[in-house]
């Protein structure tokens, strides 16, 4: 089944089309598995699980396929093709950033042998043009910064950085870090509903809303309630906080939240001038009173807190350059 809504118009080359569910989405995810092997984490792994899970409901549902995308997630984007081989693919991705319709580039992805030919580029070219002559959209992209080859290659383009966020893990098996004694007039606090408002303001000057749309963290899911600071949490809570304070001034928040995702998140709230003592204090404080044994992540812009993350035991997972191309006018 075709794509919906793409103007074929924007291909020019022949090798090019658009994915095609009941045929492609296998191949997709065996490409990609083959091209991010050695890259790909707990969380990449499951995403080739849901593309075969969704291949198979699309060939049960050859029957009925206006009503596909009930059951199959639409998969959007352009694949390249030789001779009946599934060489590349782009996959592209619509969503709402502050209220406007953007367009995000995923999973471009050429076999080992076929790259150096272009095929990435004249994807990318595909993707940019199909989304000039779609509402002349914005469009965003995600690269490792250890890709270098994929950054010249977007800068090239005409994509412009726009910020750069470090993914930081930590492990189920490591021990969980001491806690130290507090500074006199310093002391942590669980979250409280009266200061919530300051709390959110710390959480988005770390987390600001123009990245919130790709991180997918709704901050007000934080906000406690009357009872919780009363009667504390109880095992099954899907999110939790504690807060650093300086007497009555509060420095930093760091926020849990249970994921669905191989690791669990947290996420830090403070002035960046509070990073290190935030984190400093902060992390082993919420490490100690997880509730569930499982890897923790937290996403920050890359160049904070490396030191206190590497001192309480925290890996670098990768740091990932969002670059965004504007409409051309």
């Amino acid at each position: 089944m075709p794509v919906d809504n793409i103007d074929t118009t924007s291909i020019h080359d022949p090798h090019i089309r658009q994915v095609d569910i009941l045929r492609d989405l296998d191949h997709i995810a065996d490409l990609i598995e083959s091209c991010f092997s050695t890259t790909m984490d707990e969380d990449g792994r499951a995403y080739i699980r849901q593309l075969r899970h969704s291949a198979e409901e699309a060939r049960r549902l050859t029957w009925a396929t206006r009503y596909m995308e009930d059951y199959v997630p639409p998969v959007k984007g352009f694949i390249w093709e030789e001779d009946g081989r599934l060489i590349g693919n782009l996959t592209l991705i619509p969503f709402r950033k502050e209220g406007h319709y953007h367009n995000l580039i995923a999973n471009v992805a050429v076999l080992p042998e076929f790259r150096r030919r272009g095929i990435a580029e004249k994807l990318t070219r595909t993707a940019l043009r199909y989304s000039q002559q779609n509402g002349n959209l914005p469009v965003w992209l995600q690269v490792r910064d250890d890709n270098q080859a994929a950054e010249t290659l977007y800068r090239k383009l005409g994509f412009t950085e726009r910020t750069r966020r470090a993914t930081w893990h930590f492990h189920s098996d490591h021990a969980h870090p001491p806690l130290e004694t507090l500074p006199e007039g310093m002391s942590i606090r669980p979250s409280w509903w009266k200061d919530w408002r300051d709390q959110q303001a710390l959480l988005l000057t770390l987390n600001p809303p123009e990245i919130n749309w790709n991180l997918q963290v709704d901050f007000n899911n934080f906000k406690p309630g009357f009872l919780s600071h009363i009667i504390g949490y109880l095992p099954g809570d899907t999110n939790r906080s504690w807060c650093l304070y300086e007497g009555n001034s509060l420095m930093g928040i760091i926020a849990w939240e249970a994921a669905r995702t191989w690791a669990d998140n947290l996420w830090v709230g403070c002035q960046p001038e509070q990073v290190d003592i935030t984190l400093h204090y902060l992390l082993p404080h919420a490490l100690n009173a997880m509730l569930r044994h499982r890897p923790q992540s937290v996403n920050i812009a890359s160049s904070l807190g490396v030191d206190i993350f590497q001192k309480i035991g925290f890996n670098l997972h990768y740091t990932l350059i969002w670059m965004e191309y504007l409409p051309q006018t």
